[in-house]
């Protein structure tokens, strides 16, 4: 390749172009005055406090030597302001740079020369010609004949355009090597050579290489403008591609198909998105790069439209920014972003708790994730979700490493933690080595709380495990699930048989100590399908449906799955009620209280006969036989037994003492123990404090200031100003607009 075939070529002709008006070049023609070769100047040091602003008002250009070799000069143009000279020293200045660079510029040089001055045009020096025959060179010949030019060495006149375009054989030698000196006959000897062919070739020639210089200032503006368009098109449609991609994210929706070449039918959500929205949003000058935009339907339209649409087509052939690798880095940017605005959120409300859970995933891997609750400025409570961490080491201390490493990344203080909600694993809650210990030794005000949701369900499974009549029916009801739901064909003729009565077609749901709500989804399927289940086991006629028939198709079955319907009932509005992020602890306690009472009223004879009265009602429906006497259990040798225990209680009476009153003490039992751990007293008062208008004792007053190294008189009279403040509000104010008026009320606690 050519020097000339490379942009840096271009680039380098600049400065050689932006001289152009100070040597007055205006094309080939040149103006009777001196020239001086700006190309070539050299300006010293000693000589910059002599250079004049008379070459241009207030300004001129300084030259400096790039390197010692004179053969190898560069230009450097500097504006700069200098003062005034006077006339003699810029005469000085100009002969001393003429006599420099006279020697390059003269025509004797050769053809060569004449390109290196190219620009610079025709070298015609003002002097004194010598005479031949009475005869010499005229000075006016510089304006009739602009091509020609004087050697001050050869005392020959030369034609420059000639000496530019040289070629041997071609071009006449006495107006390159030569010279012409034959002054008697000059004018017609002009004419003759201006007119000739070769002549005018040569000359347009010149004419078309100082335009390509000239014009080069401008294609490399044009080459600027044009990047700068493509890079403002490309940032533009760099955002619809992220736009998009927080789309897909935010539904939860797969970005890639299955195959995402040519030859594929499906690419993918992320190439199959609706594109009107973003044709609407999209200058026009935008739209010829959508071939490219990670968007859902969007190659399958753009498929379509380029049936007659050439430009999409031909677009389509060289689709970019949908390889997985740059999608991945997408949303790693995009949850970097994220990330560091909660950061920041965080940080300006200092104060933060974390809520730390950890699982099995699907590959095996132990992953932990963090949930972080803090406020803003207007007191709204936000809990936001950072992550997942693969955990290598899942003991105490592994997971509190793991969690300072965390926070760290997050330019958190760990100090500033005030509260800390985990589930009750001994890695977490261990009273010496768990998280929530070493986190208090850390930060002595995180409060550790045993999250609600996870004591309720403990609550639940305890129960399951404790009464033997539930345990066992529970196990009748994963047999269900398993043998219906683990194959489509039984799936579907249950499915049927419900199109068949007329009703919503809906699936069995599993059992599993780790869904809060699973029970109750599970156990009402049963109680609303039971006909349906029953004629399902017939129909399936397999050794596994009979066997499940005839244990489901009982009294002892039906009554324990209704009982435990209602009871679920009711600790299921408990369930989505913890899972509440604006509640406080005094809320979920309430409720908790609430839900404690609701069940202990249900333990009287009248909520026994209803539920009673309905299990007979099924039985007699789907006729089920009434319940027998259930087999005397016999206590082992061994525990001082041998003689089958007596009982004088009915069959009646046996299902409402072992069954229906064991199973509400039991989860009464069990969600108060376990709920009373979670009380904490200290966070009581704070509520107490600034949720009611009731003024906390000296002895409160010390426990907060205590807990929080408060200065205890402060905080009294902070107290009473913020009481008289919530007075004049009615009715009694809730978390946030009680906040806020501490904050109008100047209060500092």
């Amino acid at each position: 390749m050519s020097e000339k075939d490379k942009l840096s070529y271009y680039f380098s002709k600049k400065s050689v172009s932006s001289s152009r008006d100070i040597c007055n070049i205006n094309h080939p023609t040149t103006t009777n005055t001196t020239i001086i070769n700006t190309n070539e100047l050299i300006v010293l040091n000693e000589l910059d406090d002599r250079l004049s602003t008379s070459l241009s008002s207030s300004t001129s250009i300084c030259f400096e030597l790039e390197n010692q070799d004179n053969e190898n000069l560069n230009l450097k143009e500097n504006e700069f302001t200098t003062t005034r000279r006077t006339t003699t020293d810029n005469h000085e200045l100009l002969a001393e740079c003429s006599q420099m660079n006279s020697f390059k510029r003269d025509p004797d040089r050769g053809p060569q020369a004449a390109k290196e001055f190219l620009l610079l045009g025709p070298y015609q020096p003002i002097t004194t010609f010598p005479t031949i025959n009475h005869r010499h060179f005229c000075s006016r010949w510089y304006k009739i004949y602009p091509w020609i030019e004087f050697s001050e060495m050869t005392k020959k006149a030369y034609c420059f355009v000639y000496r530019l375009a040289y070629s041997s054989g071609r071009c006449d030698d006495a107006y390159t090597k030569n010279g012409f000196n034959i002054w008697s006959v000059a004018i017609q000897k002009f004419n003759k050579h201006q007119s000739t062919l070769s002549h005018k070739q040569a000359n347009d020639s010149y004419i078309n290489a100082v335009r390509n210089l000239t014009d080069n200032t401008d294609v490399l503006k044009l080459i600027d403008n044009e990047h700068k368009k493509q890079t403002l098109e490309n940032r533009n449609y760099l955002k619809e591609i992220i736009r998009s991609i927080i789309f897909l994210a935010k539904q939860g929706l797969p970005f890639r198909g299955h195959r995402e070449d040519d030859e594929s039918k499906n690419k993918g959500n992320l190439l199959r998105l609706d594109l009107e929205t973003i044709i609407q949003s999209c200058p026009c000058t935008i739209f010829t790069h959508i071939t490219s935009f990670v968007l859902g339907n969007l190659l399958e339209l753009l498929e379509f439209r380029s049936l007659e649409n050439e430009l999409i087509k031909k677009k389509l052939k060289t689709l970019k920014y949908t390889h997985h690798s740059i999608k991945n880095e997408l949303l790693s940017l995009i949850q970097q972003h994220i990330i560091s605005q909660i950061a920041s959120e965080i940080k300006t409300c200092k104060y933060y708790s974390v809520i730390i859970d950890e699982t099995t995933d699907i590959t095996w891997h132990q992953q932990v994730s963090l949930v972080i609750r803090y406020t803003d400025d207007q007191f709204n409570v936000y809990e936001r979700f950072l992550g997942f961490e693969r955990a290598s080491d899942t003991t105490g201390l592994g997971l509190f490493n793991l969690l300072i490493e965390w926070l760290n990344k997050l330019g958190l203080d760990i100090k500033n933690i005030v509260g800390q909600g985990f589930d009750g694993a001994s890695s977490m809650t261990g009273e010496y080595k768990g998280v929530a210990s070493r986190l208090i030794q850390v930060s002595p005000t995180a409060l550790y709380v045993h999250c609600n949701g996870h004591v309720l369900n403990l609550c639940l499974v305890d129960v399951a495990e404790a009464v033997v009549h539930i345990r066992n029916n529970f196990g009748v009801v994963k047999s269900l699930y398993n043998l219906i739901e683990a194959s489509p064909k039984r799936h579907k003729v249950f499915e049927d048989l419900q199109k068949e009565s007329g009703i919503i077609s809906i699936s069995l749901k599993q059992l599993s100590d780790t869904r809060w709500a699973c029970r109750y989804e599970s156990l009402k399927v049963i109680s609303s399908r039971y006909l349906e289940i029953l004629n399902t086991l017939k129909k399936l006629e397999t050794s596994d449906s009979y066997i499940l028939l005839h244990v489901i198709k009982t009294f002892d079955f039906v009554f324990h799955i209704y009982m435990m319907t209602e009871i679920y009932m009711i600790t299921q509005i408990l369930s989505k009620f913890l899972q509440r992020s604006n509640i406080t602890l005094t809320d979920a306690l309430a409720q908790v209280k609430t839900t404690i009472d609701t069940l202990e009223s249900l333990r009287n004879e009248d909520e026994f006969e209803r539920i009673w009265h309905e299990s007979m009602k099924i039985c007699m429906i789907n006729n089920i036989d009434e319940p027998d006497e259930r087999r005397k259990r016999k206590v082992p040798l061994k525990l001082g037994g041998g003689d089958i225990n007596s009982s004088n209680l009915t069959i009646k009476d046996e299902y409402r003492v072992n069954s229906f009153y064991a199973v509400l003490d039991k989860i009464v039992t069990s969600i108060k123990d376990r709920f009373d751990k979670n009380y904490l007293s200290i966070v009581v008062l704070c509520e107490k404090l600034f949720l009611t208008k009731v003024l906390l004792s000296n002895d409160e007053l010390k426990e907060i200031a205590c807990f929080y190294n408060m200065n205890y008189d402060d905080l009294r009279a902070e107290q009473r100003l913020y009481k008289t403040a919530l007075e004049l509000i009615s009715p009694p104010p809730n978390f946030n607009g009680t906040f806020r008026l501490r904050r109008s009320s100047g209060s500092s606690i």
